[in-house]
């Protein structure tokens, strides 16, 4: 961005991160929040099933978790690596567990939002979804996991409810990225 007299306006952040379990709406909500900003939209997961060829579930039976959390790290590196302008980048529901992750997403400049859903609706939604999810197999199984991982998600992230419309959250992320102090060594296309 550029003032009027040609000098460069610091940006907020250099990209958003949507922290959140399964079914928290990242990839909707980050589709339409890169839409509002004029921003590119990339999901972690799309990223590792196009570099690998096969889908997460078929990551996860053929090499396990271990295995995929890697790639996982890998895709993470190579995104924040070869982004040219800013981007809204939904991870997956275990990237921000991965303290490395965290590290190298506020290193990059990227402000984390914590789409926060009741744990029963995000169990509804992922029923409803006609794509495998590996770890919500059973709901004992699927809540432990997320009172798990929710520790992790409330750590370093702004937390927005998310239980509303995507354009009801992505319009709430885009307000509160106006309201983030401007950071001058955090430049746009730098």
């Amino acid at each position: 961005m550029s003032n009027s007299d040609g000098r460069r306006t610091p940006v907020r952040v250099r990209g958003v991160a949507l922290v959140g379990f399964m079914g928290a709406g990242k990839n909707t909500v980050g589709k339409l929040l890169a839409a509002r900003l004029g921003w590119e939209f990339l999901d972690l997961d799309e990223c590792i099933t196009q570099a690998s060829g096969r889908s997460i579930a078929a990551m996860f039976a053929a090499e396990g978790e271990a295995r995929f959390r890697e790639q996982e790290d890998a895709a993470l590196v190579r995104v924040l690596e070869e982004a040219g302008r800013p981007v809204v980048l939904a991870l997956g529901g275990g990237a921000w567990v991965q303290r490395d992750n965290v590290r190298l997403l506020q290193r990059a400049g990227y402000a984390a939002f914590f789409l926060d859903v009741p744990v029963d609706e995000l169990w509804r939604r992922c029923r409803e979804e006609p794509r495998a999810r590996p770890l919500a197999q059973d709901f004992a199984g699927f809540s432990q996991l997320y009172a798990q991982r929710r520790v992790a998600y409330l750590n370093g992230t702004t937390r927005v409810p998310a239980e509303r419309t995507g354009d009801e959250v992505a319009m709430e992320i885009e307000l509160r990225l106006q309201d983030l102090p401007a950071t001058p060594e955090v430049e746009n296309g730098s």
